[in-house]
């Protein structure tokens, strides 16, 4: 999936939305264009895109960040002409002035990266609390698209992390969902579902606030069998981290255990399972621990993973028991990866003497055709049924053990059963108890 267009195409509108609330009113009357220039003797000393032969540093056209004394920071083409602060937008001529007083503060906005990218530095290989509290040193000095970008990160490795989240759903920034999609069901799903992890989130809090719950769950089941992959990945988002009045419907779990075990997109299997573990009911297990001997070597390895997200111990038997019975060329036990023989090299044809008939004193002779091979003969087996099917199911089983375990007692199957002969006692379920 490539996310990068949706993602550029939310943060750019969010760099510009704090101007939109706190500064539009007061604008109205403040944009210099060409007829109204011509009447202030100070802006018609420069034209738009000349650097002012001025000593003042503030006077030339650099990209700053422009505090607000209300909040807010507006990051952009800015100069300081006649008093007052103007500032452009990219690509455009206009200059735009802003009220007298309203600037608190200017950077350069190549100060505040550099200074970014050496807090960013000096982190290494950071923890993600690390990491938030990074994005909001970002927030704090303007830096939105930044900030947006670490928190991404953040969410795209633990969906569930809490700094990040409760950074993402503060009531006091700067950008979020547009005011086109507040309180409007198809737009603001329309809005999420290209967003990218932060933004998505700030939706999704904002879906807890509609007033009709039962029709944003119906809409969002539907979203669950989307083509759209972010759609489907909105709606497993949606469905677990949104209250269920009435509880789980049967259809919102059988979808998401479809998605967990078959969807395409490792993003829409992983939201699907999280949502199931979030659902709290341990037989939903059931299901993909009977897909655990699909004869699908595909869906076997998508169920081992949904079960280790999933976080069911019940599992745990079920998992180890397909490890260890699990065959050394991939399949479902009784599956041959086809094989052939393919021969490679050339053929001579030749003459090699003649069959002779007689027959009314008449000598015919048929030609006896001979061949000269040179070349080799290999067999050839489809590795794509067989290598890379056994280490992708072996792996995941393994990974889904370690979850659900917190063991790692090393990568092979062997180390595993030895394992589970060790620790048999702490996973199985009680047996019942006979007799008097």
């Amino acid at each position: 999936m490539d996310r990068s267009l949706p993602r550029r195409a939310a943060v750019q509108s969010a760099r510009w939305l704090w101007l939109a609330l706190l500064m539009t009113p007061p604008l109205a009357a403040q944009t210099t264009r060409g007829s109204d220039a011509a009447g202030d003797p100070g802006l018609a000393q420069s034209a738009p895109g000349d650097a002012a032969p001025q000593t003042d540093p503030d006077a030339r056209v650099r990209t700053r960040l422009l505090r607000a004394r209300g909040g807010g920071v507006l990051r952009a083409e800015s100069r300081r002409h006649a008093g007052r602060w103007e500032y452009r937008r990219a690509g455009e001529r206009e200059w735009t002035a802003l009220p007298p007083g309203l600037v608190e503060s200017a950077r350069l906005e190549s100060e505040a990266l550099e200074d970014l990218r050496g807090r960013r530095a000096a982190l290494g290989r950071a923890a993600a609390p690390d990491l938030v509290e990074l994005a909001g040193w970002a927030l704090q000095a303007g830096l939105y698209d930044e900030a947006l970008a670490l928190l991404d990160d953040v969410l795209e490795a633990d969906p569930d992390q809490p700094d990040a989240l409760a950074l993402a759903r503060r009531d006091d920034l700067p950008f979020g969902v547009p005011a086109r999609a507040e309180g409007r069901l198809d737009e603001l799903l329309q809005f999420a579902s290209l967003a990218p992890p932060a933004l998505r989130e700030m939706a999704v809090a904002r879906m807890a606030a509609l007033p009709d719950q039962a029709a944003l769950r119906a809409a969002l089941l539907a979203r669950l069998t989307s083509l759209r992959t972010g759609e489907r990945e909105l709606a497993a988002l949606a469905l677990r981290r949104l209250p269920a009045a009435g509880g789980w419907s049967v259809a919102e779990l059988q979808e998401l255990l479809r998605r967990a075990a078959r969807d395409v997109s490792p993003e829409v299997r992983q939201g699907a399972a999280l949502a199931l573990r979030d659902a709290r009911q341990p037989g939903l297990a059931v299901p993909l621990v009977t897909a655990l001997s699909s004869a699908s070597p595909v869906i076997r390895t998508h169920s081992a993973e949904a079960l280790g997200r999933m976080g069911y111990a019940a599992a745990v038997p079920a998992l180890v028991e397909r490890l260890a019975t699990l065959p050394a060329a991939g399949g479902g036990g009784n599956f041959v990866a086809p094989r052939s023989s393919l021969f490679v090299g050339t053929q001579t044809a030749f003459v090699q003497g003649f069959d002779v008939d007689i027959a009314q004193s008449a000598a015919i002779g048929d030609p006896e055709i001979g061949t000269l091979q040179a070349g080799v003969s290999l067999d050839v087996a489809v590795l794509g049924a067989s290598g890379p099917s056994y280490v992708g199911e072996s792996g995941a089983l393994r990974t889904a053990l370690e979850r659900l375990t917190g063991a790692r007692p090393g990568n092979s199957v062997a180390a595993w059963k030895g394992w589970w002969e060790a620790h048999r006692q702490d996973w199985e379920p009680a047996q019942p108890v006979t007799g008097s």
